[in-house]
């Protein structure tokens, strides 16, 4: 997204806390804004930004930002025994970057 000259944000129902801000320094991410919604939804903060387009792993921001008119694609994870590591299930991102 930020290739094609689109805003990326982070929107966390996390209270503010260096650990996000340390997360988008540690791996060089290009994102513009990070809000923190403090354990409410995200459909207000996004609407608010007029986000277009959202990824979250919550079913309930899911149904929420959907009643609220945002496109909300869903992300799901797994885990790799062999290489330790947690993986995100998010198969056809390329038809959303067009």
């Amino acid at each position: 997204f930020h290739q094609q000259n689109q805003e990326v944000s982070i929107v966390t129902t996390r209270h503010p806390c260096e650990e996000v801000f340390d997360f988008v320094k540690d791996h060089n991410l290009p994102i513009t804004q990070i809000h923190f919604t403090k354990g409410k939804l995200k459909g207000e903060t996004l609407l608010m930004m007029g986000s277009t387009l959202h990824f979250d792993d919550s079913p309930y921001e899911l149904a929420n930002n959907q009643a609220l008119g945002i496109k909300t694609i869903l992300v799901t994870y797994r885990f790799d025994i062999k290489e330790n590591q947690e993986f995100c299930d998010l198969l056809e991102l390329s038809k959303y970057t067009k």
